[in-house]
């Protein structure tokens, strides 16, 4: 039978009615529900109103006999499973029950009670079932999902030293500008520090990059008592590097958008009680029926089980027009409900298989593998960083055997012959 209509319980009445004795003994709802992630063990405290009932009653002897006829006709009715306790207070006239809404609604209770109690009128104080949060605030969410916001600017450092550099270029022009050249060491001093930390570290582990090689540029350009051109490497590899990192910074933020695309949570029909309960969407298993409202977002891929509307599915095809959604059609998680009417989809796929939880399984497979390219650049680095780091030594040493003017000849040519290096490990 459809777990649905006609429900389990219908069934066992209409057979009962016939003259059948007939006890459930496999609810397949129940087995189904529990699949779906619904708690079946959390029980919430409901009240009642019970003024109209002990309406007329003066005697405390008269309020205590219906207070015992309600304690017994919820006893009779409900088991330990449905309801765990049940109190009356006389003076305040509130009825107070504590039971599991998985199995009995605030509703169905007072539905209960009217039919025993010749159609009493026992309003609901508080509904502890109100919304269907009640699972929602008893299951643990995972919040290694949390999504940051990575923003990037530009050190003031970096700024300050390409100003810096900037107005050294002008001792270029000779006579009265030649002094602007020491500008420069500020502009050095500004940029190079976070460059030098990190080629130490590299060093530490044995190995050069092009950190490495940029320190030793700058340095050997200083040595040299070319300012400028060392203000200049320095300069350009520093901004290159914010540049790089607001690139990155604006990849992940990209990604985390895409992530926003993930309903957090899901409306899961109760399918003995008919209601709707909140769960996060993770926890909604395959063959789980779902209620998506009006710009809600679809939690899970399915397939529409009841209802037509139209489904918005730009943020994963790009089309701008809405879809129009019908039973048996499928739907997206991710996408949005754009129409006037709610739909009930029966789920396919968990959240973490569905159609935008693979679009980004793929985004982030893409970032964190480098591609063939990269990896052969790579590669070949590892030994032509150590190879021209070899040469220039040799090349600014080695001369200096053969006469002064030799060896700062041959270390100018160090210090261009490194700098022309760099673009290529770059």
């Amino acid at each position: 039978h459809d777990v649905v209509f006609p429900p389990a319980d219908n069934i066992a009445d209409a057979l009962n009615k016939q003259g059948f004795a007939t006890a459930i003994e496999k609810n397949a709802v129940v087995a189904m529900d529990a699949m779906s992630g619904i708690p079946t063990t959390i029980f919430v405290t409901s009240k009642f109103d019970l003024k109209y009932v002990f309406e007329g009653t003066a005697e405390d002897a008269d309020r205590g006999e219906i207070a015992g006829n309600i304690r017994g006709c919820i006893d009779e009715k409900f088991t330990d499973v449905q309801v765990k306790k049940v109190s009356v207070d006389e003076t305040a006239r509130v009825l107070s029950v504590e039971h599991n809404p998985y199995y009995l609604t605030a509703t169905g209770l007072v539905v209960y009670l009217a039919g025993r109690m010749q159609d009493a009128n026992i309003p609901i104080a508080s509904d502890g079932g109100v919304d269907g949060m009640w699972a929602l605030e008893n299951i643990k969410q995972d919040s290694e999902d949390d999504i940051h916001h990575h923003s990037a600017s530009m050190r003031w450092t970096v700024v300050l030293s390409g100003v810096l550099w900037v107005v050294s270029m002008f001792s270029l022009l000779g006579g009265n500008w030649d002094y602007l050249k020491y500008v420069a060491l500020l502009s050095v001093a500004f940029g190079l520090p976070p460059i030098a930390v990190k080629a130490f570290k590299t060093l530490q582990r044995y190995r050069f990059d092009v950190n490495c090689m940029m320190l030793f540029a700058a340095v050997g350009a200083l040595a040299l008592e070319e300012y400028t051109e060392s203000a200049a490497v320095t300069f350009l590899f520093a901004i290159s590097e914010a540049l790089e990192t607001r690139a990155t910074a604006r990849a992940r933020n990209a990604l985390s958008a895409i992530i926003n695309l993930r309903p957090e949570n899901a409306r899961v029909v109760n399918s003995l009680t008919k209601d709707v309960v909140i769960l996060p969407a993770s926890a909604v298993a395959v063959g789980s029926l779902v209620s998506v409202r009006a710009g809600d977002k679809v939690p899970c891929d399915g397939v529409v089980f009841e209802g037509k509307s139209t489904i918005d599915e730009s943020s994963l095809t790009g089309e701008s027009k809405p879809v129009s959604k019908s039973p048996g059609m499928r739907v997206s998680g991710g996408t949005i409900n754009a129409g006037n009417t709610q739909l009930i989809v029966k789920t396919t796929a968990t959240s973490n298989n569905s159609a935008v939880a693979r679009l980004i399984r793929l985004i982030e497979d893409a970032q964190l593998n480098r591609g063939d390219t990269e990896m052969l650049v790579d590669s070949f680095a590892k030994i032509y960083t150590p190879i021209v780091v070899l040469a220039a030594l040799g090349m600014c040493t080695i001369p200096w055997a053969f006469g002064t003017e030799v060896g700062k000849t041959w270390a100018k040519k160090w210090t261009h012959y490194n700098c022309h290096s760099l673009p290529m490990r770059a």
